[in-house]
């Protein structure tokens, strides 16, 4: 079993193109024939905290600390594999994060909660931020 630390709608389409079985921890009970079990673990990071300009391998650098920081979200302080019943010793745990990268620079994401738990002012900022 893997547990995946992004609630992606893209990134499950992909993982299920491949042939992977993936549920949402809140969709329905995880069941042995599951593969991957989605569940986020939300992780801010300003990629232009130090510098305004980055390098390509920087940013990339920069998104790869990010995946880590979600695993370790995920299996020391959100103690998701007790929580989901998964078991430790038979459960890997995987971080991903995208980034846009242009002109130098990472550009933040427009939303920066899950919409499920974005209020409507939020939803509305984050409309106007990607447009």
């Amino acid at each position: 079993m893997i547990l995946f630390t992004s609630e992606s709608t893209r990134r499950r389409e992909l993982l299920q193109q491949i042939g992977f079985r993936v549920v949402h921890h809140q969709e329905r009970e995880i069941r042995e024939d599951d593969d991957i079990v989605q569940k986020d673990a939300p992780v801010y990071f300003d990629y232009h905290k130090e510098k305004d300009f980055l390098a390509l391998d920087e940013a990339k650098q920069m998104a790869i600390e990010v995946a880590r920081r979600k695993v370790s979200r995920a299996v020391d302080d959100l103690k998701d594999l007790t929580t989901l019943g998964l078991p430790p010793g038979e459960t890997a745990v995987a971080g991903a994060d995208t980034v846009v990268y242009f002109n130098g620079r990472v550009l933040d994401r427009p939303l920066l909660v899950m919409p499920s738990l974005a209020n409507p002012g939020q939803i509305m900022e984050a409309e106007d931020t990607a447009r």
